[in-house]
């Protein structure tokens, strides 16, 4: 008998393999997913379901036979037991990255400006401001490149600081950047405005256990906003290329513009690192996944 834990954990990892499949559906209008609790009458129910996110919520009779998406699904779970997992549609509109204190001029004169909202320092206690990669990489994206090594100066500063752009990635796993910052003060950095210190950070995979834990957000605009988690298992499309992130955390929608890049905290722990939003939610990239791709500590 498999616990509601572990059927979650399940269907979280059924949902990464499958939704490229399932985006076929309604190409264009399906932007994402996350395993969640149903909800009938403006209510959750205590059953779980794939909740397919949209741009725009159509009736049935305006739709295409192929374009509606099935009621439930059937799916094999590791017990050999068939189940029907219901599915669930919520208008979400697009996503949005959150670029909106890392500052990066970018080819058509205007600027990318997101948060630097966590600092790293490699084994020779050299510093660099974490953010993402779509705040100092935009102009690399907008060619088709989403990976970036090397030493990129060009006016990009951190807390008015030159810095360096270093390192970054956007895939489906991650979207993160490294900045190297010259001469940045051995200072303990990473001590919020409202004097919360980062003491660790929560190690992965997140679990479905993190679903209904406070957090809070800490950004250029944001300074301890709380929310609660809504689920472990956010899948979104970034808009470039055929490239959607999966395994975000998703919290109700709480941040704007130039919160990229933004600390999210469970207490003194981090979680991750806010990327973007759609209409009714915000998506975070959680910290190990980032760690996981370059090891540095927390300064």
């Amino acid at each position: 008998m498999l616990t509601t834990r572990q059927k979650l954990a399940f269907l979280e990892k059924h949902l990464t393999r499958w939704y490229k499949k399932w985006n076929t559906i309604h190409p264009g209008n399906i932007v994402g997913y996350r395993i969640d609790k149903k909800i009938v009458g403006g209510k959750k129910t205590r059953n779980y379901a794939i909740v397919f996110h949209v741009k725009r919520k159509r009736k049935e009779d305006r739709l295409k036979g192929d374009e509606i998406i099935p009621k439930s699904i059937r799916i094999k779970f590791p017990d050999g037991q068939f189940r029907n997992i219901k599915t669930d549609v919520e208008e979400t509109g697009t996503f949005q990255f959150h670029v909106g204190s890392c500052r990066k001029q970018l080819n058509n004169g205007y600027y990318s400006v997101g948060t630097a909202g966590v600092f790293l320092q490699d084994n020779s206690q050299n510093i660099y401001a974490l953010t993402n990669y779509h705040v100092v990489g935009w102009d690399l994206m907008t060619h088709g490149q989403f990976y970036f090594q090397g030493a990129d100066s060009q006016n990009l500063t951190v807390n008015n600081r030159p810095s360096v752009f270093r390192e970054g990635i956007l895939s489906n796993q991650l979207d993160a950047a490294f900045i190297f910052i010259p001469g940045a003060p051995q200072i303990p950095l990473n001590i919020m405005a409202d004097g919360t210190a980062i003491n660790g950070f929560i190690t992965g995979p997140i679990s479905s256990s993190i679903i209904g834990k406070t957090v809070r957000i800490y950004s250029n605009t944001k300074n301890g906003v709380a929310a609660n988690v809504v689920s472990n298992s956010g899948i979104f499309y970034t808009g470039f290329e055929d490239i959607s992130i999966t395994n975000a955390i998703v919290l109700p929608a709480c941040t704007i513009k130039g919160d990229s890049g933004a600390a999210v905290l469970v207490g003194n722990y981090l979680l991750g690192i806010v990327t973007g939003a759609d209409n009714n939610y915000t998506y975070v990239i959680p910290y190990y996944k980032i760690r996981n791709f370059k090891p540095l500590d927390i300064a």
